[in-house]
């Protein structure tokens, strides 16, 4: 309200917003034989493990470089416009400038692609594997406080 501290507001949204969240998994629990149920059990099964250096295990290896090579490609392919837009620095780049678009890009770039690779891992099929990779990449940019709360743990 009008008589709270700015930090007292903000904790009463993010809980407000949290308990939103955790009303809509727990009410969304998709049915067994819904398509939804089928593409989570697939997404979420166990990687299977093959003898290092084998040709099953470089297809899986070849596999998670085409994920993380069109993971890198969307997450630019989204962020720079956003990026010039909301700096209005229609010709901005990390090699030309300015600076405020070097500091913006290294500091949005990075939680970008890790939600990007979560996603794109999950439609892959390897949702296991690519949300470790990116709870990883996001762990790094906040306090372990705030990460436990919201980032799902890996299937």
């Amino acid at each position: 309200g009008a008589g709270q501290a700015p930090g007292a507001l903000l904790r009463s949204r993010v809980t407000q917003a949290h308990m939103h969240a955790r009303s809509l998994a727990s009410s969304s629990t998709p049915s067994p034989g819904s398509a939804y149920a089928r593409f989570w059990a697939w997404t979420t099964r166990p990687t299977p493990e093959f003898l290092r250096f084998s040709q099953a295990w470089w297809g899986e290896q070849a596999f998670r470089c085409g994920v993380f090579a069109v993971t890198g490609s969307s997450s630019l392919l989204l962020l720079r416009p956003v990026l010039r837009t909301a700096l209005q620095e229609p010709e901005g780049s990390l090699m030309q400038g300015p600076n405020t678009y070097r500091a913006a890009s290294l500091l949005f770039l990075s939680p970008a692609y890790a939600v990007t690779l979560c996603a794109v891992g999950t439609a892959a099929g390897r949702h296991v594997f690519f949300a470790s990779m990116g709870a990883k990449i996001l762990g790094r940019f906040m306090p372990r406080s705030v990460s436990q709360r919201i980032l799902c743990t890996p299937a």
